[in-house]
């Protein structure tokens, strides 16, 4: 029967309770026969759901890279996350700057919310040229540029050449040129400025004029005249005493004698220029003997002269020094003078050049440090230049040779010194890395097939970068996501050094496998007696069991189990998981209804009542009872039983029990009669009317027409056969037919008509016939006739109200046919032979109408055809024979331009000349084509031809006229220059002794003449054309030069190529890793060859690397095409050049500093 329900610790009476805190909970179940049930249940609540956020800036101004990084704790896991901006992460990253809100769910709905984490956008770095100060002197450091800076984050720091930065932000003692201003703050964020510091042009104060004196007379001069500088100049002449001579640029009115100017600009800049003025009768002085000093900085020269001519006795001045002496003081190198005085006062100068050995020295000493901590393998690379004949070499170390090997770190210098004894010392220093020391932390994996497992290496000293050999594929410093198993990883410095760390072990721990053991279902419908046993194995550490996700024991049995879905999950110690999911079942709730009951009429014992069973255990028994408890009937079907009430009991096989009532009842059937009808006044009209009257046990059912409607009366009826069925409340039912009368359909059709003249004309008329309905007919045509015929109709549909004496009403569409639309179809359309020309043709055919058609075009021609036609829109009248018209827009276009192309205007070289041809649609044009040329030019140049060479400078101008008689025109520059050849020439940089070296001229554009020279002994093996096939014998570095001309221009291009021993030529060499390195370039191919201008280039490669391809012509020796490629260590590159003439070319393929070329032949 009922049940109660009386919950401890609350105040609730229902089946189910909610809005429950953490606590313990007790139910006493009572059914209709008071016995009673007692139950408990344990509610857990989970952790507060609490969380922080850790918010990360941008970086720089609109970069969008902050970040709010989120830390949870409590709730019930899994978590989500609903972000402000959409995102649904715990860590949001890729942010712009602003405020942000996130709310956290987690798995039982409760949430946590933070607002206003704020990611704050930095301003953006602004860099600002306060000043810029140019230099003043050509060639100082006296320039200065003062920046100013804004925004970003932190430090600003300031640089001018984007590599040093400094806080101040002044840069002074700059010399010219260009600078690269760069503004960085604490975070690299960056603005530049380009900008330049310039400088005067260099201050030059050249000699321009000097007059000698005559003896004893101050009748010399000198002038000079000055460039460069800033603004005006001052001028200060003086002589060997430094007396002041003259302020101008003129110095006039002098002795003979050494004098000197110093030349001054606007802004400080000077220049010095040195005037040696000698008297016409002075002596002759000649140098018998000039030294140079014996080193570069020695002072130890002699000079030697000898005299003639003048009077008397001589004074002789060496520069500024008088000794009266045929032989100077000790001189050093550079520029002297001799001043030689006669008795009467007749001065000679003479300039000379003292010489001096190139100065001695070390330069480009290759210093190289010990590769490893505790190597000997440092080196010390030197070469001597300058001073006189042999070198010797005094180290520090006692060593005397040029270069020093097998060096250890230190401190090392050397004495350079020549066959005069000049010296240079030089120092040298050699470090070494620090020593190679690697360590390892393992961490093994978590749970069983994670795949976790990780390595972290931490190195330090060597030298970086490092390198990685695992034996693994892996070669980062450090391993993750490692499967169970031994690893070993190599390290090696970018010096070689290397060492190694063996047999790192990473463990796999058992699975966590759960299993279920034994299951127990609840026997009866809201019972708590099922049972769950499981065992876990596996993991890592204790394993703990949970059934709420809460809870957790030691154990896997459970009982006193409620119906219903449960999973168990096992953890160990690393959080690894099994669970399985089952399910405690329980049997439906034992439930007996009645299905059917069916009532005995007529006071005979033909009533039935069906019980149904949901739910219990099946086999089910039944037990009928009548009102007085007599039992009546043993199955699920009570049948042939007097009008009673009565009770059935249903017992399951386990003993559960439901008891339910019914009610069997007796009953008669109804009497009908139709008491009236009415007609419908349409045919297709519902107003036709009938009324019955009903004699039983009411209330009534009534079905008119199968519809049921529950009323006497149907006003709603169409014409034709209706019936009536009423039903009673015992369900008793009596059908009863009956008809409708209705007059017959209203129908219209066309009884005359007269078809319209043209088919847009308004002359066109109907006349209907109507039958059906009743009485008389009325006609709407809309806003024309109300009789049955309707006139003033053009071709078309015209739709007609019809009605009749009851106002039925029918919609008629009277159809009106006619003649067809005067249309035309065209049967040609020529466009002109030339642009603008007025040869077009257009012709038509008329169709449609009445027949008998005339056309008339713009022209007033009355043809349907019409010849001589410009490109344009022309409208064309159509007229039948019942002047029905109709007009037409026809258009006729203009042809493809004819035109011509003679390419870009030509630089040539003097004394040469450049071929022109012209293009035509892709392709040459010539006489063969059924052209005439033209060709002029204001130097006077006229040519019939297609092709012309021509070798003056000027503009030259081509009118073609092909064969349809249009004419196209094209003009053209030629340029003399004579700096436009440019030779080069493509070669190996590499060969053995006795191969053949091809080396094949590029020079642009086409030379007349060439001039090789090959460094050396050679054998010519083959000489075609552009192409030089030789062989050298002997092994060295050669220059091999190309002297080209063309005209008057000239130009060399030089390139070196090492001849190797064949002896010692390897098949691969080995890096510091012991992996071969072969040659960038493995493969180059060139298929089909010889083709027809459609070919494909194969390249491959040992490594990833851009290819350069060109193609030359060797008839035209200039660039056909050229592509690069990129991104790949493989290529095929289809090449499609059909318009190329037949012969022989070159394509080169150039790959970092390798360089090859194939022949190709075009049929």
């Amino acid at each position: 029967g009922a049940y109660t329900y009386d919950w401890d610790n609350t105040t609730a009476t229902t089946q189910d309770i909610t809005g429950l805190v953490d606590s313990t909970y007790a139910l006493y179940l009572t059914d209709a026969n008071n016995c009673e049930l007692r139950d408990t249940f344990q509610l857990v609540e989970p952790e507060l759901l609490t969380g922080l956020a850790a918010e990360t800036d941008v970086s720089c101004a609109d970069f969008e890279d902050g970040q709010i990084d989120l830390t949870l704790s409590g709730g019930t896991l899994p978590y989500t996350y609903d972000w402000s901006h959409g995102d649904s992460v715990q860590i949001a990253d890729s942010l712009d700057g602003g405020l942000y809100s996130v709310t956290v769910t987690d798995d039982n709905g409760c949430e946590w919310i933070e607002n206003d984490l704020a990611v704050i956008n930095p301003d953006s770095v602004i860099l600002t040229v306060e000043s810029i100060t140019n230099v003043f002197c050509f060639g100082d450091n006296t320039g200065q540029i003062v920046l100013s800076g804004a925004g970003g984050t932190g430090a600003l720091a300031y640089s001018v050449d984007s590599v040093n930065f400094q806080s101040d932000t002044t840069f002074a003692n700059l010399v010219a040129g260009d600078y690269f201003l760069v503004l960085t703050d604490d975070n690299g964020c960056t603005n530049r400025i380009d900008t330049v510091v310039s400088e005067a042009p260099l201050l030059v104060a050249n000699l321009t004029e000097l007059e000698d004196s005559f003896c004893a007379t101050p009748d010399g001069s000198a002038g000079v005249t000055v460039t460069g500088g800033t603004g005006s100049y001052l001028y200060d002449w003086r002589d060997v005493n430094d007396s002041a001579r003259s302020d101008s640029s003129r110095m006039v009115n002098v002795f003979g004698g050494v004098y000197t100017v110093l030349t001054t600009d606007s802004l400080g800049c000077t220049a010095d220029t040195v005037a040696l003025i000698s008297s016409r009768d002075g002596a002759d002085i000649t140098f018998e003997n000039i030294d140079s000093t014996t080193c570069s900085y020695s002072i130890d020269a002699l000079a030697t002269i000898s005299l003639d001519g003048g009077e008397g006795d001589y004074e002789i001045v060496w520069d500024a020094f008088q000794n009266d002496s045929l032989i100077s003081n000790p001189l050093a190198q550079g520029s002297h003078f001799v001043t030689v005085t006669d008795s009467n006062q007749c001065v000679t100068v003479e300039p000379f050049e003292v010489l001096a050995p190139d100065t001695l020295q070390v330069t480009n000493p290759l210093v190289t440090d010990p590769s490893c901590y505790g190597f000997a393998d440092g080196s010390i690379d030197i070469t001597p230049e300058g001073g006189t004949g042999a070198y010797a070499f005094a180290w520090s170390s006692t060593d005397t040779t040029e270069d020093l090997s097998s060096l250890i770190i230190g401190d090392y210098s050397v004495v350079l010194s020549d066959a005069n004894g000049c010296t240079d010392t030089t120092a040298y220093t050699l470090i070494q890395p620090d020593s190679l020391i690697a360590t390892a932390v393992v961490r093994d994996i978590t749970c069983a097939g994670a795949g976790d497992g990780m390595i972290d290496v931490t190195l330090s000293g060597g030298t970086e970068p490092y390198a990685f050999t695992w034996n693994t594929p892996d070669t980062t410093e450090d391993l993750s996501d490692l499967e169970q198993g031994l690893y070993t990883v190599g390290v090696l410095d970018d010096q070689g050094c290397e060492l190694s760390i063996q047999d790192l072990e990473i463990v796999d721990p058992d699975p966590v496998v759960l299993t279920l053991d034994a299951l127990i279902n609840v026997d009866c419908f809201s019972n708590a007696t099922g049972t769950i046993s499981l065992t876990g194995v596996g993991g890592t550490g204790d394993l703990l069991y949970t059934l709420d996700g809460a809870n957790t024991q030691t154990t896997g049995a459970y009982g006193s189990l409620r119906a219903g879905d449960y999973q168990v999950v096992v953890t160990d110690e690393n959080a690894c998981a099994d669970s399985v999911d089952l399910t405690v079942t329980e049997p439906e709730l034992l439930v007996a209804s009645i299905s059917e009951t069916l009532d005995s009429f007529c006071s005979e014992p033909n009533g039935s009542s069906t019980v149904s069973v949901t739910g219990g255990t099946p086999a089910y028994l039944f037990e009928w009872r009548n009102s007085v408890n007599v039992g009546v009937g043993l199955d699920a079907q009570l049948t042939d039983v007097w009008g009673d009430t009565y009770s059935v009991t249903v017992t399951d096989s386990l003993g559960c029990i439901s008891t339910v009532n019914t009610t069997v009842q007796s009953f008669d059937s109804p009497e009908v009669t139709v008491l009236s009808i009415d007609s419908a006044l349409c045919s297709y009209s519902a107003d036709g009317q009938a009324e019955i009257g009903v004699l039983g046990n009411g209330p009534y059912d009534i079905l008119w027409d199968a519809v049921e409607t529950d009323l006497f009366t149907n006003e709603a009826l169409l014409g034709g056969i209706h019936t009536v069925d009423v039903i009673d409340t015992n369900r008793c039912r009596t059908i009863t037919e009956f008809t409708i009368p209705a007059p017959e359909e209203l129908l219209a059709s066309i009884d005359t008509h007269v078809v319209p003249t043209c088919s847009y004309s308004f002359d066109g008329s109907v006349t209907l016939g109507v039958t059906g309905g009743t009485g008389a007919y009325g006609f709407a045509w809309g806003e024309g006739s109300q009789t049955a015929t309707q006139t003033g109709l053009s071709t078309g549909t015209w739709p007609v109200t019809i009605t009749d004496a009851n106002d039925c009403v029918l919609e008629y569409d009277a159809v009106l046919t006619g003649v067809d639309t005067l249309s035309i179809a065209v049967l040609e359309n020529t466009t002109p032979t030339c642009v603008d020309g007025e040869d077009g043709i257009l012709e038509v055919v008329a169709s449609g109408g009445n027949g008998g058609y005339s056309y008339t075009w713009p022209d007033r021609t009355t043809n349907p055809r019409n010849e001589a036609l410009a490109a344009g829109t022309y409208t064309l009248q159509v007229q039948d024979n019942r002047v029905c018209i109709a007009t037409f827009d026809l258009t006729v276009v203009d042809p493809e331009p004819f035109l011509i192309d003679l390419g870009e205007d030509q630089e040539i070289c003097e004394g040469s000349d450049f071929t022109f041809t012209p293009i035509s649609k892709g392709a040459l044009i010539t006489e063969a084509d059924g052209a005439t040329f033209d060709w002029t030019s204001a130097n006077g140049f006229a040519s019939t031809t297609s092709t012309v060479s021509v070798g003056e400078e000027g503009t030259y101008r081509l009118a073609v006229t092909n064969s349809d008689g249009c004419v196209a025109l094209d003009s053209v520059a030629v340029i003399i220059r004579n700096d436009i050849l440019q030779a080069d020439f493509l070669m190996v940089s590499e060969a053995y002794v006795g191969d053949t070296v091809i080396i094949i001229d590029i020079t642009l554009p086409a030379p007349d003449g060439l001039t090789w020279d090959f460094g050396g002994e050679v054998t010519q093996v083959d000489e075609v054309e552009e192409v030089e096939e030789v062989i050298y014998n002997e092994a060295g570095v050669y220059q091999v030069t190309l002297e080209a001309t063309l005209g008057e221009c000239l130009d060399r291009y030089w390139t070196e190529i090492e001849i190797l021993e064949r002896s010692g030529r390897p098949g691969t060499d080995e890096d510091i890793f012991g992996r071969p390195v072969t040659s960038l370039i493995q493969a180059y191919t060139i298929y089909p060859n010889p083709s027809d201008g459609e070919f494909t280039v194969g390249v491959k490669l040992s490594e990833q690397a851009d290819v350069k391809l060109r193609l030359i012509s060797l008839a035209a020796n200039q660039l056909e095409w050229e592509a690069t490629e990129s991104g790949s260590d493989e290529y095929e590159t289809p090449v499609s050049l059909p318009w190329l003439q037949p012969g022989l070319y070159v394509l080169s393929l150039e790959a970092e500093d390798e360089r090859e070329a194939l022949r190709v032949l075009i049929k």
